[in-house]
């Protein structure tokens, strides 16, 4: 998925869990989010490489062409930004970090451009408790990039140990080519946290209600003494760079987008966030109160104000699958019109009444709304007071189909582009200021910190 700010998970060596036992929050104001916003395209955030292959249709091709033009030549990675000594700097949990990078036939003015870009392969080196190196793979998604770039993008995790770690890089083109290109840098991170865990509010409930009247439902997490995975969720989407978000419900790793979010016309879309708990450990039980809870995945400055906007939650009348949908439901991208296979299939297996699942034949009524959390430790994140929900669905009362979050998409935006087809002040009355990248279930390092229901028991 091409999209500019995606992020993935990275750099760690050391697990983190919660911990038990009443801790302080040092977020004396939840919406007191980081130090600095990270400036990415075209090598805004570095000196500019005048080296670089220039935009075009000259300069960056595609793999396909290009591979035709060099068959046998030598490729080199050329950095778009010129990051000095190799080192990225120095920078916190929750913040970001990246470049972009242009794959090109050596001595020639041309390289490979976005839209065919490899992914890069990466691991972090750093420093284990025992004095020893340990290597973690790790998997950086790329951003759309700007005018044929590839901008990749690594968010520090908030379990990141303190210390200066190597970053190694390596892109490949097995298809095309045997060669490998690498690339190897630093990185400085300062992790005064703590480790503490996510939830303030986790140890006061169980003193209040007792340990066996408290669950949490994350994934990894010691349900009725088993580890539990039963969570599922994912960006429901609508846009994208030139409506790469379209024909797919997106499943990106490691972040679920709740919002509007806009760069430019192209870049743009909509999402709502899909979000299902396995709940048939309290089949039958009578449920005294139920949370959601939700952290945020990157370190910004404008997701305070985006936070203070309505995210109203509803509950999922109809089936949906976490992941990219078979082939079968892989269609065109003309849009989303009805009679279009992209307006009823727009997550697998389910055909949806309306666009994005907006209509009362494909959701509830709303049930609750996800606000600021201000017991949320280290990272500022979002709550909903979910008991009625969860009561109906562990008494079978409702079908658990999992939460939906966001606002419906009116009617008259239905197959109305984001960003191109001249809606962008009615997209910004739903959501205005960016989307909330919240960590999703399939977050690697950062695991305490994954989607979690608590739940007590009556």
């Amino acid at each position: 998925m091409r999209i500019l700010s995606l992020l993935s998970a990275l750099l760690f060596c050391t697990a983190l869990m919660a911990a038990d036992g009443v801790l302080e929050s040092p977020i004396k104001d939840a919406l007191a989010l980081g130090n600095k916003k990270f400036q990415s395209c075209s090598g805004n955030h570095w000196k500019k490489n005048e080296d670089a292959p220039k935009r075009g249709k000259t300069g960056r091709i595609s793999s396909r062409a290009f591979f035709q033009k060099y068959p046998d030549h030598e490729l080199e990675i050329t950095e778009l930004g010129i990051v000095p000594d190799a080192h990225f700097g120095t920078f916190k949990p929750g913040d970001k970090f990246g470049n972009s990078w242009i794959v090109r036939a050596k001595g020639e003015p041309v390289g490979i451009n976005h839209k065919s870009a490899t992914w890069v392969k990466a691991v972090i080196e750093c420093m284990g408790k025992d004095g020893k190196t340990v290597e973690t793979v790790i998997k950086p998604d790329r951003g759309c990039g700007c005018g044929g770039t590839s901008d990749w993008f690594f968010n520090v995790p908030y379990s990141a140990p303190s210390g200066k770690h190597t970053v190694k890089l390596t892109w490949e083109y097995p298809k095309m080519t045997s060669q490998k290109l690498t690339r190897e840098y630093t990185v400085e991170i300062i992790n005064d946290s703590g480790n503490k865990g996510p939830d303030s509010d986790l140890p006061k409930l169980i003193k209040k209600h007792g340990e066996g009247n408290v669950m949490v439902f994350r994934n990894g997490a010691q349900v009725n003494g088993e580890t539990y995975a039963g969570v599922d969720d994912m960006t429901f989407s609508y846009g994208g760079y030139e409506n790469d978000r379209t024909s797919i419900i997106s499943p990106q790793s490691n972040r679920v987008d709740v919002g509007y979010w806009i760069v430019n016309r192209k870049a743009s879309f909509y999402a709502r966030g899909l979000f299902r708990f396995n709940l048939d450990a309290i089949k039958g039980k009578k449920v005294k109160a139920a949370y959601l809870k939700l952290s945020i995945k990157q370190n910004q400055k404008y997701l305070p104000p985006v936070l203070k906007q309505s995210f109203p939650i509803y509950a999922m009348k109809k089936t949906w699958k976490e992941g990219q949908r078979e082939k079968k439901y892989h269609v065109d991208k003309r849009g989303l019109s009805e009679g279009m296979p992209n307006y009823l299939y727009q997550a697998y297996p389910t055909k949806w009444t309306a666009h994005l699942a907006s209509s009362d034949e494909d959701r509830t009524k709303q049930y609750s709304e996800l606000v600021i959390d201000p017991e949320q430790l280290q990272i500022p994140g979002a709550r909903a007071d979910v008991t009625q929900l969860v009561q109906e669905w562990v008494s079978g009362e409702l079908e658990n189909n999992g939460f939906l979050i966001g606002k419906d998409l009116p009617k008259e935006l239905n197959n109305v582009h984001p960003g191109l087809d001249g809606k962008v002040d009615e997209y910004k009355k739903l959501y205005n200021g960016g989307a909330v990248p919240f960590i999703s279930s399939d977050e690697p390092i950062d695991t305490a910190f994954t989607p979690r229901l608590i739940v007590v028991l009556d």
